[in-house]
């Protein structure tokens, strides 16, 4: 098999947005992505990965109760890029802000990320950095969930739940997850 050569360096950026321009125009257009836009409800820094000036990548990030952890949720990367590691390297880069303190709070914390995607999982699984905190098999009781969101008051009607997707959830702890023992 010929070589290839040496691998190109991807020039990649980037940026914190607002949520005006995660919707138009820097969030990566892709009608085919069931990622919901963000409603102005949701308190989150949103960020967007470049690469040669073109957007592939979308986060957004927010904090726990009492800004213990982040949570990084709506990864989003545009299929042509999917499967190439730009996801992994931008939500690293991401989450490597956040513990470093580098975040609109000024605060160092850890990233928590949950995934439903197997490959992604996996691959969590084996970077440096991150450690498997939890993994449902399926979602909850979406009976019980409705009738305690009826009891609180909440406007929702549905309840959340009920599924068959596997939910993985992984801790960002930088090169601190490499001194866990094994």
């Amino acid at each position: 098999m010929p070589s290839r050569g040496p691998r190109r360096r991807r020039k990649g950026d980037i940026r914190r947005s607002d949520l005006a321009g995660v919707r138009a125009p820097t969030r990566p257009p892709n009608p085919r992505d069931h990622a919901r836009e963000p409603s102005q409800g949701f308190p989150a820094t949103y960020y967007v990965g470049f690469v040669y000036g073109e957007p592939v990548a979308h986060l957004a990030v927010s904090t726990r109760p009492g800004l213990i952890e982040a949570r990084a949720c709506r990864l989003v990367i545009m299929p042509e890029w999917q499967g190439a590691g730009v996801g992994l390297r931008f939500l690293n880069a991401i989450c490597e802000r956040w513990l470093q303190g580098k975040n609109r709070y000024g605060i160092k914390v850890p990233t928590l990320f949950h995934t439903s995607h197997p490959g992604l999982a996996a691959a969590l699984r084996r970077a440096p950095g991150w450690v498997q905190v939890s993994a449902n098999l399926y979602g909850g009781n979406k009976r019980r969930s409705r009738e305690s969101m009826r009891r609180s008051g909440s406007p929702v009607q549905s309840g959340y739940g009920g599924h068959f997707r596997a939910v993985q959830g992984f801790r960002y702890l930088g090169k601190y997850a490499l001194d866990r023992p094994t």
